[in-house]
Parts: structure tokens; C-alpha cells; sequence
């Protein structure tokens, strides 16, 4: 087997076939053979060919059971791939796989995990009904439409080109699950759950007003989505495949394994300015969600909610996006202000770095609850300042760490002390209400 590599191809003749694969770029393995079968490879190709057969050894790691044992008939608990396929797909075994590859670690596989992911390939699925349900057989080419793209068309094709360059580097590294993780997060999280809800209305309308809107939006998801299925293909061939094939696009190959993968033409769309706008606009629709969670609000239950944004080009670009919050967050009115003069004392809130959210809510909340839960914020809040303060306190820490993490540690510092003011704020008046209740 030491010979493999080459007496396969004809050595010792010199044979086309020699000529073209010896040596080859990779060989995949796993650690428990390097000194019987690789080791031995790698000798018999530098004295009998003069250098080795492959450039790159990949060591895959070992899969165990769920609580990292080997897997083994007599204990039971092997993890058949042909039942999990059977159950959740191939799809999902290949993806779960990939996700669970870190390097240096062994995978701990079990039938939940794979479950999990595929949930993963439904959410794919669903995504790409919706689009096909919604956009027409004939769907304009987003260079048709780039002069006419909004904010979210923008913000999505800059998430796009991230998840791209994130995607082809850790791929080169051999970091399949840093890989997939970063598809995971652009599919489940970017596409999905941001900027298909952010479209939706844009899609439904059917007045002449909204036809130039509406194309741009088609065109903006057709595109997305057919980049997301390539970067995807390696990952999950099946899927990709039939969804690849039902979009209306124009192919210049028989099936996705064969279209060109994603690479510079998208990465030029990043617009990390852009990106840190909408991270705004994505904070607030996410603390008004958390406050609908913790207080056990339906999402049919009618509620307000009043945005503190000290910043004025924090406020306009609420504004901006006033009618997006208010649908994703499902409220009924919604109000940006400087201050919080004027908000209720009673009222649920929550402090991010650069806003304050806050819920009105009569009746509808537990104020002994509330000054509990700002409590252990405060708590948590003092806890990391006193951290970070005692490593920048630190000489030897200092001396060492770059300039732009001594930056970042201060400048948390600083919004930790900010945010402080403000829990410690509404503890008083939750106290206050609990007391007046």
C-alpha cells in the first residue's frame, strides 16, 4: 500500500497517467494510520519519484457517540449513517458533518444533531418556495436593477459578499466547519430571518406604484439565493440541486456542482458602514422580541415601543427604517426620541450599546421580576467593567496587546459604565412601581 500513490498509474513505466496525477493535491485521513499508511507513502514517493505524493495531508477527525465514546456494536451505540439518512436526509448528515469537523476535535454525532440541521434544509426549502411563489418565470438580472437597489437590497448583497469571502477562505484552510457555520449564519440569520421579512411587503404589492420596487426586490433575493445554493453545493448537494434547477435564471451549466463557486465578483459589495447602520436597526427589532419573550407577549398582543437614541444619525437612521421596525417588531406605534423624558415608569426596557428600548406595559408586568432581572444585569454589566479594567490595569497586558484591542477594551469600558446609568435607572423605578403596587 506504501507504493499506492504511483504503481497505481503504471510506475515504473512513465505513463501519461503518472505524468498527470503523481503527485496529487491532498489526501484525506484520519490520525490513527499516518505511521502504517502515510508515513510510508510520503517515504516511498521521495526514493522512488523524488518527491512526495501529495502537497497536503488532511486529518479528519475521529466520529464517536454523543458523549464522545467509540463507537462500537457491542456497546449499541453506533450511529447508522444509512437510518440517519433515512430519517433526516442526506443533506442533513453531510452538513451536519461538515459543521461538526472542527480540526484537533473528534465528532460526537448523535440523531439530534443531525435533526437539528435538518431543520437547516427545511428553512432552505421553505425560503426558496416563498421566493418561487413570489417572483414571476421572467426576473430581471440584478445589473438590470443595480441602479435602483434599497438600503436592505444593499444591505444583503454586503452580507453576501462577507459570507463569500468568509466561505472560500476557510474552505482553502481546510476549516469546513468554520465553513458551513459561516453559511448557517448568512442562510438561517441574513436571508432568512432578515431580509426576506424585510422584503416581504415589497413582494406582495401589486399596485403600479410598487412594480419598481417589487422588480428590484425579485431580482435582489433570485440573485442571492442562486449565489447561497453554489456556496452550498459542496455542503448539500441534493437540495441545491433542485432549487438550483426551478429558479428563473439563465445556466451556462447542466447542474450547480458545475456552476463556477461564488469568489471576487460578489466581494466587492461589502459595505461594512452599511452593515454597522443595520446593526442598529437589527438591535432594536431584537430587544423589543427579547422584551416580548421575557414578559410572555404573543406576538399578536398590541404594543408600543419608544427608542432612546442619544445619537441624531442614530435617530435618522431609525426613522429611516421607522415602518421596517414596526413591521418586523410588530408594533402599533412606535416613537424615537433624544431622552426619555416623558417614558413611563412602568415599562419594560432593555439597554443595548447605543439604544435604550423601551415597552410600555400598564398592567401586563411582574415589577418584582423586573428589578430582579435588572439586578443580574447590572451584576453581570460590573462584573465584566471590573474585568476589563484589571487587564488594562494590567503593565505586562498593556505592554504586549495591540494598540487596537487596548482601544476596544476602553472604549467597552466606556459603554459598560453608560449602560450602568441606565440599568441603575430603571432598577429605581421598577423598585419604585413595586412599591407603589
Amino acid at each position: 500500500s506504501a507504493l499506492w500513490p504511483f504503481s497505481t498509474l503504471g510506475w515504473p513505466e512513465k505513463t501519461p497517467e503518472l505524468a498527470r496525477y503523481y503527485p496529487t493535491s491532498v489526501l484525506v485521513t484520519s490520525f490513527d494510520i499516518i505511521f502504517f499508511w502515510v508515513a510510508r507513502m510520503m517515504m516511498m514517493g521521495i526514493e522512488f519519484m523524488g518527491e512526495t505524493p501529495f502537497k497536503d495531508v488532511y486529518i479528519h477527525a475521529l466520529v464517536r457517540d454523543e458523549h464522545g465514546n467509540k463507537m462500537s456494536k457491542s456497546k449499541g451505540n453506533v450511529v447508522d449513517p444509512i437510518a440517519m439518512i433515512e430519517a433526516h436526509g442526506t443533506d442533513a448528515l453531510r452538513f451536519t458533518l461538515a459543521a461538526l469537523a472542527l480540526q484537533g476535535r473528534d465528532i460526537r454525532l448523535s440523531a439530534d444533531r443531525i435533526g437539528g440541521y435538518r431543520a437547516f434544509c427545511n428553512k432552505i426549502w421553505n425560503a426558496a418556495r416563498f421566493a418561487l411563489m413570489r417572483v414571476g418565470p421572467k426576473v430581471a438580472t440584478l445589473e438590470e436593477v443595480k441602479r435602483d437597489l434599497e438600503e436592505p437590497d444593499n444591505w444583503i448583497l454586503s452580507r453576501l459578499a462577507h459570507a463569500t469571502a468568509q466561505t472560500r477562505m476557510e474552505i482553502e484552510a481546510y476549516k469546513f466547519a468554520d465553513a458551513a457555520n459561516a453559511l448557517y449564519a448568512f442562510v438561517w440569520d441574513d436571508l432568512c430571518d432578515w431580509y426576506i421579512e424585510l422584503i416581504k411587503s415589497r413582494l406582495m404589492n401589486e399596485t403600479p406604484e410598487g412594480a419598481a420596487s417589487k422588480r428590484v426586490a425579485e431580482a435582489t433575493l433570485v440573485y442571492v439565493l442562486e449565489n447561497a445554493l453554489r456556496l452550498l453545493a459542496p455542503f448539500m448537494p441534493y437540495i441545491t440541486e433542485e432549487i438550483w434547477q426551478k429558479l428563473p435564471i439563465i445556466r451556462n451549466v447542466k447542474f450547480v456542482g458545475q456552476a463556477r463557486y461564488p469568489g471576487e465578483e460578489l466581494m466587492g459589495a461589502r459595505d461594512r458602514a452599511l452593515e454597522t447602520q443595520y446593526g442598529l436597526i437589527q438591535s432594536a427589532i431584537g430587544a423589543i422580541r427579547t422584551i416580548r419573550a421575557e414578559k410572555n407577549l404573543a406576538p399578536s398582543r398590541s404594543i408600543e415601543a419608544v427608542i432612546v437614541a442619544a445619537s441624531a444619525d442614530d435617530r435618522k437612521r431609525l426613522e429611516a427604517q421607522s415602518s421596517s421596525i414596526i413591521s418586523l417588531a410588530r408594533l402599533d406605534k412606535l416613537a424615537i426620541v433624544a431622552k426619555r423624558d416623558g417614558a413611563p415608569d412602568q415599562a419594560a426596557t432593555k439597554v443595548t450599546d447605543r439604544l435604550e428600548v423601551i415597552v410600555p406595559m400598564g398592567d401586563l408586568i411582574d415589577y418584582t421580576k423586573e428589578a430582579e432581572r435588572l439586578g443580574r444585569q447590572i451584576v453581570k454589566a460590573e462584573e465584566d467593567r471590573l474585568k476589563l479594567s484589571a487587564k488594562l490595569d494590567n503593565p505586562s497586558f498593556v505592554a504586549r496587546a495591540p494598540a487596537e484591542v487596548i482601544a476596544k477594551d476602553r472604549a467597552r469600558i466606556e459603554e459598560l459604565t453608560a449602560m450602568l446609568v441606565t440599568l441603575r435607572d430603571n432598577l429605581q423605578r421598577a423598585e419604585a412601581a413595586t412599591i407603589i403596587s
